[in-house]
């Protein structure tokens, strides 16, 4: 057997970027999560949701904001009506899915109280 000689200084190594199924960067779900749980922007996170489901339509991160944030839309609009009993069932499912969302607390709490 003869030596093998590797000239290892001219190996190039691509550069590995974290990355969700679909090609959607870690980065991209902490944004849709800031979006959401920390700055609620409901406009944003939605936006932001549906971008990583175009590219991942499993992303449970994503299709979990956007449950919360139609629940929360429909609670706030009941709420508006007058709707209280209505209001506090999508608040209490916003719990379901998420049992530490303060946005749904917060609802439970106005739904309960009358507004």
């Amino acid at each position: 057997m003869g030596n093998l000689n590797i000239d290892v200084e001219n190996i190039s190594i691509p550069e590995v970027q974290t990355e969700l199924g679909g090609g959607i960067s870690v980065s991209g779900t902490i944004a849709l999560e800031e979006a959401y749980y920390k700055q609620h922007d409901l406009q944003k996170a939605q936006k932001l949701a549906m971008d990583i489901l175009k590219q991942n339509p499993n992303d449970p991160t994503a299709k979990k904001i956007l449950k919360l944030i139609e629940y929360e839309s429909k609670g706030n609009q009941a709420l508006m009506r007058g709707d209280y009993s209505t209001a506090l069932q999508y608040f209490q499912k916003m719990q379901e899915i998420d049992p530490n969302n303060k946005w749904a607390k917060k609802g439970i709490i106005r739904a309960q109280s009358g507004g």
